[in-house]
């Protein structure tokens, strides 16, 4: 720190000073002629209890800063590199500036002076590199921040990556009464976040005083702008700021929500040369904007804008004068074309619709000189009614805007006086009105038009009005135009002008010229006429639709017939012109149909609806009720005659009787849209299908076959019915498995044979219904699982059985479990692998087929692989039949009832498929023997396996009450002695063997040579055994004993000459 005291001074020459990031750099208060040259200061850190400065500080002092180096320098308070507070005179030049920030204001340089006090701060040949970019900014001003009495100039002067990433960005900053000069500057990537100017920000201007701003000769470059309010890209003056522009050039700007100048309340502009180059914000903005009560003067000269591609008026003036002079404006407001405009829900329709000026109340604004190239939008300049627009040597060339260049519409408030002399209009496009455009105007209005001496040529409406489009009544005494001159102008209707009537039209000083030009002049429509193919006379029948062909045109005063668009993507609702039609006597007659419609292309159709009524004559009237883009015109209806005729019924053609109204008839010829094939229209589409071998609405369908209820439903209760008892035989199998008969039997294999008896009986069920693929596939799917599982669990256990008696080559013990089950369900796999490939490959559908009497049915029809699968299965019931024949003489206690069963499946199965694959039997006939078949196996196959198994245990389970009753045994014995009608000795399993069977199954062991006579076989003896309740019938012998356990599964024969047990698996 230096305190010169007002008297002394200090010079630092070749010095480098440097705070080391944890102090500023040097302070210099009250010194005069300081100077600081060939230096370095560096590293400086202004805490937030020093007044910022972190290189340097000088406070009420005098003194000069030359060829000096600032970097790296950061400061908490307003000054990151230098600050000056009330410094008399200032002279920095030749200064290199790199990485300075103030977290407030002024990163290079902050200002400020007392009031009253004379100072100059003057800056030259700076170069400043990366101002700001750090957290916690809170303000703009980047470069200077000048406040109070600020007097600051900053001449020669390049910077770089001037940025704010959180808030306000701005070069330079000005409050109080502070003036600022700035010359030959070029500052490339200012970067803000917040609301700024990214040239000048002002605000806190005192009150009476102004801040004064001028620039010459400046370049900005590569400027953005984030902010999410509405922000300036250049100048954001609050009140009482005074700018003065001179050669300035701006390239590349884009950001969220910005203007290029915003201006506020008792603001001074002059500029004096500016070149706008590529200028984007999303969000519609005007670009140069005055928001004020009064703006004390706005002169805007020698101005060139180009690639303005956001929306919004180039000019806005809510209130006050602005000249504007030399404007040149191109190749602009394009990001309607690539989308890539948006709006904000609370800007004014109008904003967004303003393309080239826009005015508030009261003011005036001054345009001469000017050019505009290539723009485009909806409305050109508009106003409110009570301001003045002065046009002097203007040139608008190749720019569209829907609704013209000067669009004026009371209802919105929109208006103003528009003088205009010596311009030039060509090639301007619109819709209505490419140069004027007056939807609604006041008969007392403030609103007028004076063209003088002005050119139009090439321009074009799609609709009405050439160079003018006007539905006012008032507009020829509001719009006056004297020696203009009009070059192939061109419009749907009205090439030049388009007005309300010709009473109303603009006062034009060549009028009468233009009259003679066909189609030059076009008024909104005035009457209607018939076309000349509709002055025909229409007679009908009651009922009948009008005939085609009758329609209208719409003429204006000059005969122009009225064209109506035909593209349908160009219409919008409201602008079709909408009629409708009535007639005159509606008790008698009524009209019937779309009794409303609209014109189109160059006419207006009657629609062909439907005349009911009583024979006479009658009016049909044509209204038109609503306008559309026209106005109300008088002459709005016309009405066609038409007679209804006696309905000629004598001739059988035509019958007369109420079909359409309750109370009146309709005389008509029957008719049957669709036609009655092979029968005979009687009524509208009523058609009589006697005699024909087809039935339906429009006999074109066949009879369907009907099915047989009552065998259907009959079948469905017995398959319920054998439902239930299937259920009820696997819970008894459940029960009594352990029982040496069900047990014998495999009771695995049993379950097996009973949950195929129901799938069969799911099978017959589908036989009962209509047919559809997935139906089919069901069918072939139930049928086959159910086969599969019954007759191969009775193939297995046939194949058991002969494995063990019949095979004589080494001993054999059975067939293994195992190998049973992959015979079952190998076939079962089988018939499921081919139902999903018939699925997947989409071979299984439904066709139609015919009886005998034409009548229609659906028929399953198989994939030809079906073959195979039948091949299949008659391969199996062959081997099965094999199997049970080959085993018929052994044992009954050896084997079980198995041949019946087996010899009914295969009768059956071979009678069901010879019926199935003959073409010519009725489905009827093939579904009632698939359904009798499926019972009759079902039900042997029951009786057979299972009934007749739980028949024998409950008379074995007699016999064991016998027993156990006393005295009961003796009568037992004496049955076995001289046998009991029932055989109870049989009956109970435990079989005698008589002396030649015992010689049969064994001839081949020792005892086969030998003959046994009866007397080697002894009486049984009935002996109750010590281990449980069971009996043993034990014969006597020396040389065979026999002994058949109950309680059991095994059968053992016991041979004491060799000592040989054979054990036999039943």
């Amino acid at each position: 720190m230096y305190n010169g005291n007002n008297k002394f001074h200090i010079k630092i020459n070749n010095t480098s000073l440097s705070g080391e990031y944890k102090c500023s750099c040097l302070y210099i208060d009250n010194a005069i002629n300081s100077s600081i040259e060939y230096s370095t200061i560096e590293k400086g850190y202004g805490s937030e209890n020093i007044n910022g400065g972190a290189g340097l500080n000088m406070a009420y002092s005098e003194g000069s800063v030359k060829h000096t180096t600032f970097k790296d320098n950061f400061s908490i308070q307003s000054g990151g590199s230098i600050s000056l507070s009330t410094v008399y005179n200032f002279l920095g030049e030749y200064l290199e500036i790199y990485n300075t920030t103030s977290l407030l204001t002024g990163s290079m340089a902050y200002v400020i002076s007392d009031y009253n006090v004379n100072n100059f701060i003057s800056f030259s040949y700076v170069k400043l590199f990366n101002a700001g970019g750090y957290k916690g900014m809170k303000g703009g001003g980047l470069v200077i921040c000048a406040e109070q009495f600020a007097n600051v100039e900053l001449k020669d002067f390049y910077g770089e990556n001037i940025i704010n990433n959180e808030s306000s960005g701005g070069a330079f900053i000005l409050t109080g009464e502070a003036s600022l000069s700035i010359r030959n500057v070029e500052i490339d990537k200012i970067t803000s976040h917040s609301i700024s100017g990214l040239l000048l920000f002002t605000y806190n201007v005192d009150l009476g005083k102004k801040v004064v701003f001028n620039a010459y000769n400046f370049t900005l470059k590569n400027l953005s702008d984030f902010s999410s309010r509405a922000s300036a890209a250049l100048l954001w003056m609050n009140e009482r700021t005074k700018v003065y522009i001179e050669n300035g050039n701006v390239q590349n700007f884009e950001g969220t929500f910005d203007h290029l100048i915003y201006g506020s309340d008792f603001c001074n502009l002059h500029i004096n040369g500016l070149i706008i180059d590529n200028f984007y914000s999303r969000t519609v903005a005007e670009l140069i904007h005055f928001n004020s009560i009064n703006a004390e003067r706005i002169l805007i000269e020698k101005v060139k804008l180009n690639k303005i591609k956001s929306r919004g008026a180039f000019f806005h003036l809510a209130h006050g004068t602005m000249k504007l002079n030399e404007i040149e404006i191109t190749n602009s407001h394009t990001c309607d074309y690539n989308k890539e405009c948006t709006n904000k829900n609370d800007i004014d329709i109008d904003i967004y619709e303003s393309d080239i000026i826009s005015l508030g109340n009261a003011s005036e604004v001054t345009l001469t000189n000017s050019y505009f190239y290539n723009i485009n939008g909806i409305k050109g300049i508009v106003s409110n009614y009570d301001s003045k627009f002065n046009l002097k040597n203007n040139t608008f060339i190749n720019c569209n805007f829907k609704n013209g260049i000067y669009y004026v519409d009371y209802n919105r408030k929109l208006g103003g006086s528009y003088n205009d002399k010596d311009s030039k209009y060509i090639n301007i496009k619109s819709e209505y009105g490419s140069i004027i455009n007056i939807k609604y105007m006041k008969e007392s209005s403030e609103t007028s038009f004076d063209f003088r001496n002005v050119f139009f040529e090439n321009n074009h409406a799609s609709k009405y009005g050439g160079v003018i489009y006007t539905l006012s009544k008032y507009s020829k005494r509001y719009i006056n135009l004297v020696d203009c001159k009009f070059k192939n102008n061109t419009a749907l209707n009205g090439y030049i002008v388009y007005s309300y009537n010709k009473d109303s039209e603009p006062t034009i000083s060549n009028i009468k010229e233009l009259r003679k030009e066909k189609g030059a002049l076009a008024t909104n429509p005035t009457k209607i006429k018939f076309n000349k193919n509709s002055l025909f006379d229409v007679a009908i029948y009651s009922g009948e639709k009008l005939p085609s062909g009758i329609s209208c045109n719409i003429f204006d005063d000059y005969d122009n017939l009225i064209s109506f668009e035909t593209d349908i993507s160009n219409i919008q609702f409201d602008e079709l012109l909408f009629y409708k039609l009535e007639i005159n006597d509606t008790y008698n007659a009524r009209l019937k149909g779309q009794t409303q419609s609209y014109c189109w292309g160059e006419s207006c159709n009657f629609p062909q609806i439907n005349v009911i009524g009583n024979p006479g004559k009658y009016k049909i009237k044509l209204t038109i009720n609503t306008f559309g883009k026209f106005s109300y015109f008088e002459n709005n209806s016309i009405e066609k005659e038409i007679e209804i005729i006696e309905c000629n019924t004598s001739s059988g053609k035509y019958i007369y009787q109420s079909i359409e109204s309750s109370r009146l008839k309709s005389c008509y010829e029957p008719f049957c849209d669709q036609g009655c094939k092979s029968g005979k229209c009687v009524n509208n589409n009523v058609c009589d299908c006697e005699g024909t071998l087809r039935t339906g609405k429009h006999c074109d369908e066949y009879y369907k076959m009907e099915r047989n209820k009552i065998l259907d439903n009959l079948f469905r209760i017995i398959g319920v019915l054998m439902i239930i008892g299937i259920i009820i035989i696997i819970i008894i199998t459940l029960i009594l498995k352990k029982n040496p008969k069900i047990k014998g039997g495999s009771v695995d294999f049993l379950i097996i044979i009973l949950i195929g008896s129901i799938i069969s009986v799911i099978y017959m069920f589908y036989l009962t219904i209509e047919r559809t693929t997935t139906r089919c596939l069901f069918i072939y799917l139930f049928d086959n699982l159910g086969f599969s599982l019954v007759f191969g669990s009775i193939l297995v256990k046939t194949l058991r059985i002969y494995k063990i008696f019949q095979v004589t080559k080494g001993r054999n013990y059975g067939l293994k479990r195992i190998i049973m089950y992959e015979i079952v369900f190998g076939i079962v796999s089988y018939h499921i692998v081919v139902c999903v490939f018939w699925i997947l490959t989409s071979k299984t559908n439904v066709e139609s087929f015919f009886t005998a009497d034409f009548h229609l049915y659906k028929k399953c029809v198989y994939s030809k692989t079906k073959i195979i699968c039948t091949l299949l299965n008659f391969s199996i019931l062959l081997v099965g039949c094999f199997l049970s024949y080959s085993v018929r003489n052994v044992q009954k206690n050896f084997k079980e009832n198995l041949v019946i069963p087996v010899y009914i499946y295969v009768l059956f199965r071979i009678i069901t498929e010879m019926f199935s694959l003959q073409e010519g039997i009725s489905l009827k006939v093939q579904d009632l023997i698939g359904s009798i078949s499926t019972i009759i196996n079902i039900s042997v196959t029951l009786y057979y396996i299972f009934i007749s198994k739980f028949y024998n245990i409950y008379e074995e389970a007699y016999v064991h009450r016998l027993r156990s009753t006393p005295g009961s045994a003796n009568e037992l014995n004496a049955n076995h002695m001289y046998g009991s009608k029932k055989n109870l000795i049989n009956g109970s399993n435990l079989n005698m063997l008589s002396n030649n069977q015992l010689y049969k199954y064994h001839s081949n062991n020792t005892l086969g040579s030998r003959s046994l006579s009866n007397n080697q076989i002894y009486k049984p003896i009935i002996k109750k055994s010590d281990s449980n309740s069971s009996y043993n019938y034990i014969f006597n012998s020396s040389k065979l004993g026999i002994n058949l356990n109950e309680s059991n599964n095994n059968l053992y024969k016991t041979y004491s000459s060799s000592g040989l047990c054979n054990k036999i698996y039943d």
